[in-house]
């Protein structure tokens, strides 16, 4: 059984068969950490805003800045997602941002924005969740209970 030497390098772990092989992996570490794009994106939709910003060891990730005046609550840093690439961080993100402005009373043109907001892969998936949200809106408004609704606007 080989040992394994442990360091930490820089603030950057690295592991090796010796010293050199471990500073070695750390400094790896350290160049692939620093690679690529930093700038952070800032989401803007109806009010509400989400940052995605990138960390050297756990990738892209956002949060919630703000909140919509037609919901009851304070400023936040809400949910927190993380770990994946730029794009595919930033298409939840919008996604996120397009559900949470999203609402039953909004106009034609107010939707179609959200829409174009969303990432063009998401759309379809988007549509449906619209779709969705307005049946069981209606089902609610026929008397039936949340399991119910929930159960037949999902053709259960």
């Amino acid at each position: 059984m080989t040992n394994k030497v442990q360091i930490t390098y820089y603030g950057m772990e690295g592991e090796g068969t010796n010293l050199k092989e471990a500073r070695k992996d750390a400094s790896l570490k350290i160049e692939a950490a620093l690679e690529g794009r930093y700038t952070p994106i800032l989401l803007t939709l109806r009010g509400e805003q989400i940052l995605c910003w990138r960390t050297p060891t756990g990738g892209w990730q956002y949060a919630q800045l703000s909140h919509h005046p037609i919901h009851d609550y304070e400023p936040l840093w809400g949910t927190m997602c993380g770990g994946g690439d730029r794009d595919e961080v930033e298409a939840i993100a919008r996604n996120h941002l397009a559900q949470i402005t999203w609402g039953l009373k909004l106009s034609e043109a107010e939707e179609e924005e959200i829409l174009a907001f969303v990432a063009k892969k998401d759309r379809r998936e988007m549509k449906y969740w619209i779709e969705w949200q307005r049946r069981y809106d209606a089902l609610r408004a026929q008397g039936l209970s949340d399991i119910e609704a929930h159960s037949k606007a999902s053709g259960l």
